[in-house]
């Protein structure tokens, strides 16, 4: 009997580049066509957040279900890990009810590589600083859409890199679509990142085709921000937004912190492509759990 390749989306560096380009075709196919999912009703996915969430997690639950995959969300504050279960018996617990796939979103930064030796198929919900690539594959999926392609097209992102998982996720997966980066960044930049220039907001602003803003990652700051400060300086108000170019669109991966990130006056602007995201975010999660299964029926 042929052994069963597991396969994992703990990181991009999980895909190779045609596997990228696959999963962002499948995204947009499963949108235009949402009654052709493939169905996989022998297969078990199980959702484990200790962090809260809304978009992704639902949208993951929803993806279950339109591929007719058996799905639970463990309800954490009733798990026997109050009862001082680690984690690893708990996935091995949902192992040995096989469990096929498991999402994970964490504050840990490397508790998801650790998982990944136990056996079971991982998919990085947002986990730690390290990445979100669902969120990086969704947001590439709404920009294909709009530009056709990314390559050579200026991509802006804004705001607290350095505490932001979406930030580095987007940062890895533009680079290796061909786009060309732009940061704008509320401190200095990670070690990682000084290959890329540090803009003003005002100078990116008007050079970009697609600008992405940050939530603040509050919780990973000792001090609280000035907001006025914080959005004079890094927040996409009328006046930014008239700077754009014409066919330029902004993103948010949410929640958004109205008044900070994003001013509230432009909440239903043309130009915004918020809630495209969410909606591309149901089916390129549809598109990753079709790539992890598809090969194990």
């Amino acid at each position: 009997m042929q052994e069963v390749k597991i396969k994992h989306l703990t990181a991009l560096s999980d895909l190779s580049l045609s596997e990228i380009f696959s999963i962002l075709e499948n995204s947009r196919f499963y949108f235009q066509n949402p009654t052709k999912t493939p169905n996989y009703h022998t297969k078990t996915i199980a959702h484990l957040f200790f962090e809260d969430s809304t978009r992704t997690r639902v949208s993951f639950e929803l993806a279950a279900k339109r591929l007719n995959i058996i799905s639970t969300s463990m309800d954490l504050s009733s798990s026997s890990l109050n009862k001082g279960e680690s984690i690893f018996d708990t996935i091995e617990t949902l192992k040995a009810l096989n469990v096929d796939i498991l999402t994970l979103r964490h504050k840990s930064d490397d508790l998801i590589y650790k998982i990944k030796e136990l056996g079971i198929s991982i998919v990085n919900s947002g986990s730690g600083t390290t990445g979100h690539p669902t969120q990086a594959l969704l947001d590439a999926c709404v920009m294909m859409q709009e530009f056709k392609e990314i390559k050579d097209k200026k991509i802006l992102i804004c705001g607290d890199i350095n505490n932001s998982r979406v930030a580095a996720s987007n940062i890895e997966l533009l680079k290796r679509l061909g786009a060309k980066l732009m940061l704008s960044s509320i401190e200095e930049l990670k070690d990682e990142y000084q290959d890329l220039k540090n803009y003003s907001l005002d100078e990116a602003i008007t050079q970009c085709d697609a600008a992405m803003f940050l939530r603040v990652q509050h919780e990973r700051h000792k001090n609280k921000f000035d907001i006025d400060d914080y959005n004079k300086n890094f927040g996409l108000n009328l006046d930014r937004l008239n700077k754009m170019k014409d066919n330029a669109i902004f993103m948010h991966p949410g929640p958004v912190n109205w008044g900070v990130e994003l001013h509230d006056e432009i909440k239903s602007h043309a130009k915004s492509r918020i809630l495209k995201q969410v909606t591309m975010g149901l089916f390129t999660r549809v598109a990753v759990l079709d790539w992890i299964l598809k090969d194990n029926k």
